[in-house]
């Protein structure tokens, strides 16, 4: 572990500041969240590594009162099958649990 911290290049607040200098400093590898990977695999190469190392981040989505229409058809999509095959196919799966 000390000789993997050793090569550690910079350090971001957020991981849109760490993207931009993993590009800038031409690092050879980059921790962060699923999603950046995924969304930019003409610029990264997303390497799986094992369960017990993984880290996820919960989202939480609440309805405000008073709130669009459109708001509760988003819920309900999240909490439906095509919402669970839309998550799934982004791998972020993990994140969804049901609340009705």
């Amino acid at each position: 572990m000390q000789n993997f911290r050793s090569k550690i290049i910079a350090y971001a607040k957020g991981s849109g500041a760490s993207f931009k200098a993993f590009q800038e400093q031409k690092a050879d590898a980059w921790i962060t969240w699923i999603h950046w990977p995924l969304n930019h695999a003409d610029k990264v190469d997303y390497v799986e590594i094992e369960p017990e190392r993984r880290i996820y981040r919960d989202l939480t989505l609440a309805k405000t009162r008073g709130a669009e229409p459109q708001t509760q058809d988003f819920l309900d999509f999240v909490n439906s099958e095509q919402g669970k095959a839309f998550f799934t196919r982004r791998r972020l799966d993990s994140i969804i649990k049901e609340n009705k």
